[in-house]
C-alpha cells in the first residue's frame, strides 16, 4: 500500500503547518491557543484537519521527495501522481486507509473522502512540553513566613529544655554557703542534702523529668549522629553493577555520531554520546535499575514517535 506518501507528510508537519498532496487534499495543522488559570499554564491546542479543497502541486512534497529519494523532480510529481490514484482505487473498495500516526480515511455515502484524525496523534510543537504550575508571590511569601516561625518557635523549645536540664544539675550538685566551723559546715551540708532529696522526691517530679528528657536528647543526637555516619558508609559502598542507556542513534564512527548527535539535539538537547569500542551510541537519559528504564522507554516510545525506535543498551559498571 502507499503508505510511504504519508510518511513523508507527517515528517513535513514536523516543520510547515500545511503539506499538500497533489490531487488529493492537504493536511492542516491549526494552532487554538490555549487556555490558562491562575494556577498553570497549559499546553497551546492544536487541531490537524484535512482539506479536500486544496490540490494544486505547491512543490513541497514533491521537492523533498526528489532531494530525499535522489530522483528528478519529474519524477517525483510521477511517483505522486501514481500512489493517490492507488489510494483512490483502494478506498472504492475496502472504503478505508490507515494514514499511519496522522489517521485515516474513509469513504462516505456520497463518495466523497473523509478523514479521521488520529486522538493519539502527538503535535510536533508539543513534543517534550509539560504544564507548568503557578503559585503566587504573596502565598510563597507567606509560605515562608510560616516556616520561619516554626523554625524559631522549636528553637526556643529545645533552649528552654536544655537550660532547664542544666539548671536542674547545678542545683543538685552545688555545694553548701554556710561558711561556719567545720562541724556545722558538715552538719548543714547533709541537711541541705538530705532536704534537698526529700523535696525533689515530693514535690519536684517535673524537674526528674527533664533530667530524663536531657538525657534522652542527648542520646538520641549521638544516635542519630552513628545512624547518619553509616548512611554515608552505605551510600558510597553502594554502587549499581549496570547501567541502562535509552539509546536513540548508534555509528560506527565519531564524525557520523556527532553528526547526527546534532540533529537529535534539536528534539534532545541533553543528548550524550557513548562510547565504545567500535560503537558510538546517543543515549538521552540513563538509569541504575532496569525495571525503571523499560518502564520508560516504553512511555519514552509512545510519546515521541519519531523515536519509536529507540532502545535499551546495558553496560556493566567495572
Amino acid at each position: 500500500m502507499e503508505k510511504w506518501i504519508f510518511k513523508y507528510a507527517e515528517f513535513l508537519l514536523i516543520s510547515h503547518n500545511c503539506v499538500i498532496i497533489p490531487d488529493l487534499g492537504a493536511f492542516i495543522i491549526n494552532e487554538e491557543g490555549s487556555e490558562n488559570s491562575d494556577k498553570e499554564i497549559l499546553k497551546p491546542k492544536y487541531s490537524l484537519i484535512f482539506n479536500q479543497d486544496l490540490k494544486h502541486n505547491d512543490g513541497l512534497l514533491s521537492s523533498f521527495i526528489q532531494q530525499h529519494e535522489n530522483i528528478s523532480y519529474q519524477a517525483s510529481c510521477k511517483k505522486i501522481k501514481q500512489a493517490v490514484l492507488n489510494i483512490k482505487t483502494k478506498l472504492q473498495h475496502d472504503y478505508k486507509i490507515e494514514c499511519l500516526n496522522l489517521g485515516e480515511f474513509v469513504l462516505n455515502e456520497n463518495g466523497s473522502i473523509y478523514f479521521n484524525v488520529n486522538k493519539q496523534y502527538i503535535f510536533p510543537a508539543n513534543w517534550g512540553l509539560q504544564p507548568v504550575f503557578l503559585q503566587r508571590v504573596v502565598d510563597i511569601e507567606e509560605n515562608i513566613r510560616g516556616e520561619i516561625s516554626k523554625q524559631k518557635i522549636k528553637k526556643k523549645y529545645h533552649i528552654g529544655r536544655f537550660a532547664s536540664a542544666a539548671a536542674l544539675i547545678f542545683f543538685f550538685f552545688m555545694p553548701s554557703l554556710d561558711l561556719s566551723d567545720q562541724g556545722s559546715r558538715n552538719i548543714n551540708q547533709q541537711a541541705g542534702f538530705t532536704h534537698l532529696i526529700f523535696t525533689a522526691n515530693e514535690t519536684n517530679e517535673e524537674q526528674i523529668n527533664n533530667d530524663t528528657i536531657f538525657n534522652k536528647v542527648i542520646e538520641d543526637s549521638t544516635a542519630n549522629t552513628v545512624n547518619n555516619d553509616s548512611m554515608s558508609e552505605i551510600e558510597k559502598k553502594t554502587v549499581s553493577p549496570r547501567t541502562y542507556y535509552i539509546i536513540l542513534g548508534s555509528e560506527k564512527n565519531e564524525y557520523n555520531a556527532l553528526a547526527l548527535k546534532k540533529k537529535i539535539e534539536s528534539d534532545f538537547p541533553d543528548i550524550a554520546l557513548l562510547k565504545e569500542k567500535n560503537r558510538y551510541r546517543l543515549y538521552s537519559v540513563s538509569f541504575d535499575e532496569k525495571p525503571a528504564a523499560e518502564e520508560y522507554l516504553n512511555k519514552f516510545r509512545n510519546d515521541n514517535p519519531k523515536y519509536k525506535t529507540a532502545w535499551l543498551y546495558s553496560k556493566k559498571n567495572i
